[in-house]
């Protein structure tokens, strides 16, 4: 699978897509087939932080962790086994904040799958019903041109969400 990346610091020229390894989902998570990421200022804060000081937390040479995107949407394709909320076919939101990998390691949203535990996931129908969340989509941007999005958003110029579609 193509993942987005960020590995120094600096503009979104800096910005490479890789291939890793499809992730399989483990004991309680989710695989989550990413249909759309956002892009926001927290990916450019993580890029070129304002504040040097950040630098202590996200890495001081390079970005400790150089994965991109925090929130996505997309459908379950595979579970662990002890993941019981979901089956594959749910369309499903999650978000990076509350989602770590072993050892306190994240992998960015900016992929083709990513596994979450269930219980960091929300079924898309319900959010949209109960209007806790109201999708503003400003542009869309595919996966080779995240570059170009952080620029954009960089910029000031989205009026809504800015997202990635693989």
């Amino acid at each position: 699978m193509k993942i987005a990346t960020a590995r120094e610091y600096g503009s979104p020229d800096r910005v490479r897509v890789e291939d890793v390894p499809t992730p399989t989902p483990e004991a309680d998570e989710v695989l989550v087939r990413v249909r759309a990421a956002s892009v926001n200022r927290a990916d450019l804060d993580g890029m070129y932080p304002r504040w040097q000081f950040t630098r202590l937390f996200l890495g001081v040479r390079r970005p400790r962790l150089p994965w991109l995107g925090i929130d996505v949407a997309g459908t379950v394709e595979a579970t662990g086994p002890e993941a019981r909320r979901f089956k594959p076919g749910d369309d499903v939101f999650a978000d990076i904040f509350s989602h770590r990998k072993k050892g306190g390691e994240r992998m960015g949203l900016l992929v083709g799958w990513s596994p979450f535990p269930d219980k960091d996931v929300a079924e898309l129908k319900e959010l949209v019903a109960a209007g806790a969340i109201k999708p503003q989509i400003d542009r869309r941007f595919t996966l080779a041109e995240t570059a170009d999005a952080l620029r954009y958003v960089d910029q000031g110029k989205s009026r809504g969400k800015v997202v990635i579609i693989p």
